[in-house]
């Protein structure tokens, strides 16, 4: 069963990184915000303004994993599902753990696709919030 779940994995890794695979499809469709789609591309960065229906001028502070038409990814050093975590989880506790002080929300995603690149990850984490929010602190330091 092991090597059966091993090989299942190796997989769905396989189909999640095939960018010509018609086993993964955006979470949006084609009027979504992912990338090649009609919406502009700032709807993956902070600033962004969405339309208002009736909300508050400060709607909060989101950090997605990935842009609509990615998947996000886990990483699973010993190949054990019980042992998976987050990608972006990771990048995050290892780019606020050699800070040398306060991060904003907006450096800690760059840092985050930087660090996810350079892992071989193929996501793009994005930050929804107004521009005040995107230069706060990060939660925590």
């Amino acid at each position: 069963m092991g090597k059966i779940g091993s090989l299942a994995a190796q997989f769905l890794k396989i189909k999640l990184h095939d960018q010509g695979s018609d086993h993964v499809q955006p979470a949006v469709g084609a009027g979504g915000y992912g990338r090649g789609h009609a919406a502009p591309i700032q709807a993956a960065f902070a600033g962004y303004k969405p339309p208002r229906y009736g909300r508050r001028g400060d709607v909060g502070i989101l950090i997605s994993a990935c842009e609509s038409d990615e998947a996000s990814a886990d990483a699973s050093p010993t190949s054990n599902p019980k042992h998976a975590y987050g990608a972006l989880s990771n990048a995050i506790q290892t780019i606020v753990g050699e800070s040398q002080g306060p991060l904003t929300n907006r450096q800690l995603v760059f840092d985050a696709r930087r660090l996810l690149a350079q892992q071989g990850y193929k996501q793009h984490p994005c930050l929804f919030s107004s521009d005040q929010n995107a230069d706060a602190p990060f939660i925590c330091r």
